[in-house]
């Protein structure tokens, strides 16, 4: 399994949206996961989008184990799962940065899934929105690492009523960025 490679922000969080505004080889990615009691969780939906807001990928598909009791395992027997739909999303990441709201999560998450579904996925450089964020508002004299985790719905507002819940996180972190940058 290829480690995953979430990298610090060396600059201040302005300065980083500011800097980001001003390039394209960077990506947003968010994913919603599903566990069963006693289980790893695993990706069950993931969206990526670009720097303008355009939607690259965005799919649903099955989970590796589907709780027998569940309701929702009809709806599952319509959806893909991720090994058929890994090179599509291969191809919007290869040569991008990952930006993501929580990206030691949605990697970790993505390399489990990937590796349920035995599917060889490459290292990838990830940069996490939320840590840059919570480093910018953290009091002074905050000591590194105890910083407050803020929930993204309760920094965005406004979020898309369509689509996934990743969408809508991938696209409020996206709004966060821009925010970032005035």
């Amino acid at each position: 399994m290829t480690t995953q490679h979430v990298m610090p922000i060396r600059q201040s969080f302005p300065r980083w949206c500011r800097s980001l505004q001003e390039r394209t080889d960077w990506v947003l990615l968010d994913t919603e996961s599903f566990v069963l009691p006693s289980q790893r969780s695993e990706a069950i939906a993931i969206a990526v989008v670009d720097a303008q807001g355009q939607i690259l990928f965005e799919r649903m598909f099955q989970p590796c184990a589907v709780d027998p009791d569940s309701e929702r395992e009809q709806d599952l027997d319509d959806l893909l799962i991720f090994a058929q739909l890994w090179s599509d999303l291969n191809d919007v990441l290869l040569g991008k940065t990952i930006i993501s709201y929580g990206a030691a999560y949605n990697s970790q998450l993505l390399m489990r899934t990937a590796a349920l579904r035995h599917v060889s996925m490459p290292g990838y450089t990830w940069h996490c929105a939320m840590v840059a964020y919570a480093e910018y508002k953290a009091r002074a004299g905050q000591p590194r690492g105890t910083y407050c985790w803020p929930r993204l719905a309760h920094i965005c507002q406004s979020q898309p009523q369509r689509g996934t819940l990743a969408l809508a996180d991938a696209m409020a972190t996206l709004n966060l960025i821009r925010a970032g940058a005035l």
